[in-house]
């Protein structure tokens, strides 16, 4: 499930807490038919799009907006005094921190200025002759590698993983011309079975306050976004190399040296709000590959084990509650896939829409 789906989850199991309205640009969004109220709306890089939010607010007399995707959340961090103006607060990090976490080579640059273990990395650059950049890259960087985007890379979209001269070939070859992906090469770092995603919740003064560890079982084709062989086991010894997908499942404990760690970037990044970090425990050290400035696609586990990020925050920030380490849950948690039956819904166009209680409306 996305984002906004698991933001929504988690602040329903707030009861008589909080009335929840949805907006998404899909008819048969899950969220619609979860919740009394729900708008459909242009997508966020829409001219009609502020406007449209504008009126469901004002109409829902909404008090809090929180981004359920990317697109969103940089359309609010570049129109904050619009929400602002109109007394809407947002939950959102600080734009130091959503510009850093949404560009992956500025994530790896902040890394190495702070002297932290990090994956080396480079741009691929379009246009530039296919032998000439794979020989650069190989100059740089060791086998294995990950390409993937540094630009708009949510869901483990567009990502690769080479071994091989002739691999890296082949994918820059079917990059050429690619204007649309902002690529870069990463080298693979670490083990599977020591991939951590971390929740850090800081205040508006920017202390980390509280955060959530789950320790990743990647084990089957939800959580499992590539896993093959190892060729060259000279700089990784595991036998097969594994990328996660978006789908997490895992452990969920203290792990204290993890979340100790991720609180302090969180701090020296000087985060102001919902956090998420992906890393690897590694032979040098915590390795961080992804910060995400924004909450994640744990949220509702960490709300079903009594981490409920959207509350906490909530409750901080507009509040004005202090908070601690908030104490969770330990366990295994386990995902799966669902079925979903809305009865009376019709696939043609135009035909009336059927939801828990006429789900989308119109202002």
């Amino acid at each position: 499930m996305n984002t906004g789906t698991q933001i929504m989850m988690a602040l329903l199991l707030c009861p008589n807490r909080y009335r929840v309205v949805v907006t998404d640009i899909s008819e048969t969004s899950y969220g619609a038919f979860k919740v009394e109220k729900s708008y459909l709306v242009p997508p966020a890089g829409s001219p009609e799009y502020v406007g449209r939010i504008l009126d469901i607010c004002s109409k829902e007399k909404i008090n809090v907006i929180i981004p359920g995707s990317e697109p969103e959340l940089k359309f609010y961090c570049s129109n904050r005094k619009i929400f602002e103006d109109a007394h809407i607060h947002l939950l959102i990090n600080n734009t130091d921190v959503i510009n850093i976490g949404m560009d992956k080579m500025r994530t790896t640059r902040f890394l190495e200025k702070c002297g932290l273990p990090f994956p080396r990395s480079i741009i691929l650059e379009n246009g530039l002759n296919i032998e000439c950049q794979a020989e650069c890259i190989m100059q740089q960087l060791r086998f294995p590698l990950i390409l993937k985007p540094y630009l708009q890379s949510g869901g483990s979209n567009h990502l690769y993983l080479v071994q091989t001269r002739d691999e890296l070939l082949l994918h820059l070859t079917l990059q050429r011309g690619r204007n649309d992906l902002k690529m870069m090469a990463q080298e693979y770092e670490g083990s599977p079975e020591e991939e951590y995603t971390v929740g850090v919740m800081s205040s508006e003064d920017g202390v980390a306050f509280s955060s959530f560890a789950l320790k990743r079982l990647i084990n089957n084709s939800a959580t499992r976004k590539i896993c093959v062989p190892n060729i060259d086991k000279s700089r990784i010894k595991s036998d097969s190399l594994t990328i996660s997908t978006g789908v997490s499942q895992g452990w969920v404990d203290d792990f204290p040296e993890i979340r100790k760690f991720s609180e302090e970037v969180a701090n020296v990044l000087g985060s102001t709000g919902p956090l998420n970090i992906q890393c690897r425990k590694t032979e040098r050290g915590i390795v961080i590959f992804e910060i995400n400035p924004r909450f994640s696609g744990t949220t509702s586990i960490r709300a079903i084990c009594g981490h409920n990020d959207p509350d906490i925050v909530i409750r901080n920030r507009i509040f004005n509650e202090d908070f601690f380490q908030v104490e969770y849950k330990k366990g295994l948690v386990l995902r799966t896939f669902d079925n979903f039956f809305i009865e009376g819904i019709s696939p043609i166009k135009n035909k009336r829409r059927v939801s828990r209680n006429e789900a989308f409306q119109s202002v």
